[in-house]
């Protein structure tokens, strides 16, 4: 039940008032208007009503905020887990079989590759050098390949220290030579290590050991081009020349004034020209190399060759096989008196190079042209290296990247090849 409260006159106390509106009264008696004042409810309890309500209403909605936030949460983390996996950055590295490096060394960088071949196997070793990012260390390893299957058959680390030389270039010059892996560095001296099992065979004190005239120390050492002879200086400043094969050290004077036996022979021979040809000859061949040209510098002399002036080049008769050798012919080896060389016939840009066989009557055995795209790089047939062994020819070609291939100098047949940029893309 509602309570009333009784209004009276606040001038004359008469109850007797009548309501002008909402607030206003008048009393009937002395006719006074005067306002009722509304009695104010307490606001307390109503604020704590509110406050309640509000904080509950708030905490359902950060737990619903929170929620959300956790659910987004785990589904990104599910999401970078699935991509990280579907892109993760592959850092196989051929050089070292697929290990996973630290983040704080760079990718490995080849240093050098060349064809090893022993009486029991044939390998294709790799010379990588590894530094970290901070350039305050390097590491050099070795890679030994099974050209035919290209797989790693043995690495190993050889030089780990913190060089600072190592790191900016000054990094060991590699060779294989006389079936070793010779190694030269201004730190290293002369060492040398086994191809098969990568380990070191040859010491830096074995020079200045096995000669007295290197006792006082190796001052500084370096690779005669294409040649198995390391030129050094020993500590009291006299140069001399080391032969590998021969195991023998030679001063300047004898090394350059070596005497050697020239035999009469009849072989196929291509000039010194700028476009040159093939030309059978009788000359006097030096035992010391590998004599295969001729300098001629035109074919309006072929029919003169007989003349005396030509005697100048040791030739006794000769006569004209083919004028159509182009693309700087680079000589592969001899066969039999014959060569084998890689040559185009036809100056066509579109013209495949071939490698063929010109026997000792000037005649063309074989040829093919599946060798073609390895000599693509414009001086693809003038930078390479060959050796026989035994009844193989191997060839390296040294334009970047590096690419061998091994045939057989009596048929042309291929018998594998290889192109570095396979085993570089972990193609192995």
């Amino acid at each position: 039940m509602a309570v009333t409260k009784k209004i009276e006159c606040p001038s004359c106390g008469a109850s007797s008032v009548f309501k002008l509106n909402e607030r206003e009264y008048k009393c009937n008696y002395c006719q006074t208007t005067f306002v009722v004042k509304e009695p104010v409810s307490p606001k307390q309890p109503l604020v704590e009503v509110w406050t309640t309500a509000k904080a509950n209403e708030s905490k359902h909605k950060n737990s619903y905020n929170a929620l959300i936030l956790a659910l987004v949460f785990f589904i990104l983390i599910g999401i970078s887990g699935v991509m990280f996996f579907l892109v993760k950055p592959q850092r196989k590295y051929i050089i070292h079989g697929g290990v996973e490096l630290s983040a704080k060394r760079q990718k490995p960088s080849i240093q050098d590759a060349f064809i090893a071949v022993t009486k029991t196997s044939e390998s294709i070793i790799v010379i990588s050098k590894l530094q970290t990012n901070t350039l305050d260390s390097a590491r050099i390893s070795a890679s030994v390949y099974n050209p035919s299957t290209k797989k790693i058959v043995i690495e190993k680390d050889l030089f780990y220290d913190n060089w600072q030389a190592l790191t900016f270039g000054d990094v060991p010059n590699f060779n294989y030579l006389n079936g070793l892996i010779y190694c030269i560095s201004k730190d290293s001296g002369l060492i040398a290590f086994d191809p098969l099992s990568l380990k070191q065979k040859v010491g830096s004190n074995f020079l200045p050991l096995k000669f007295k005239e290197l006792e006082s120390g190796i001052s500084s050492i370096s690779k005669e081009y294409n040649e198995p002879v390391y030129r050094l200086k020993n500590n009291l400043g006299v140069e001399y020349f080391y032969n590998v094969q021969t195991d023998k050290l030679y001063n300047y004077d004898a090394y350059w004034n070596q005497k050697a036996a020239t035999i009469e022979q009849t072989k196929v021979f291509f000039t010194e020209h700028e476009h040159p040809f093939l030309v059978l000859a009788t000359k006097n061949c030096d035992t010391l190399k590998p004599e295969f040209k001729i300098g001629i510098d035109d074919t309006s002399y072929i029919d003169k060759l007989n003349r005396p002036q030509n005697r100048v080049y040791g030739i006794k008769k000769a006569k004209l096989v083919s004028n159509k050798v182009y693309c700087a012919p680079k000589f592969l080896s001899r066969f039999q008196n014959g060569i084998v060389l890689a040559f185009k016939d036809d100056l066509s840009k579109k013209t495949e190079v071939k490698v063929a066989y010109i026997n000792s009557n000037g005649k063309t055995d074989w040829e093919t042209t599946e060798l073609s795209e390895f000599f693509k790089s414009a001086d693809g047939t003038a930078n390479c290296f060959t050796f026989k062994n035994e009844d193989k020819l191997y060839v390296s070609i040294q334009s970047y990247p590096k690419k061998f291939f091994c045939l057989d100098p009596a048929s042309g047949k291929v018998l594998w090849k290889l192109d570095l940029i396979a085993l570089s893309n972990g193609n192995d």
